[in-house]
């Protein structure tokens, strides 16, 4: 089901509690490769990133790459990579207390066309930036 696999994938671009449990969901433990694609993406989130890099750092083909991060993630690389972005801006954005500006924040995670960042934002967390900084500044 695929709404069910894409739900699980956004749930294990960011490591959680429950992470181990859907990733047996999906089809178990992911083998090396997609371990090492996953450490590769999230070690350099912050950096312009290209598929033929997640390639060369898991050292499959793109074929490969694809199937297996779509039966293990639920998604593509890229679509993991946005996904892992995304949270890690909003974790940025409630650990700031609303006091850094989202485009400062967004910009440094890789998102360089803001107006769509905000949408996938807004699509990820029901929410826009601001809202979710509002909410940052007056928790603090």
């Amino acid at each position: 089901d695929l709404e069910r696999a894409l739900i699980k994938g956004l749930i294990l671009a960011q490591p959680n509690n429950y992470s181990e449990a859907l990733q047996q969901g999906l089809g178990g433990r992911p083998p090396h490769y997609l371990l090492r694609a996953r450490e590769f993406l999230q070690a350099n989130a912050r950096e312009t990133l290209s598929l033929e890099d997640v390639e060369r750092a898991a050292g499959v083909s793109r074929f490969k790459l694809f199937e297996g991060f779509r039966r293990y993630f639920g998604v593509s690389p890229m679509s993991y990579l946005k996904h892992y972005r995304l949270a890690a801006v909003r974790e940025e954005i409630l650990a700031s207390g609303g006091a850094r500006s989202i485009s400062t924040i967004a910009l440094g995670w890789g998102f360089s066309h803001l107006g769509r960042f905000s949408v996938d934002y807004r699509k990820r967390f029901e929410e826009t930036p601001s809202m979710t900084q509002r909410r940052a500044a007056r928790r603090s």
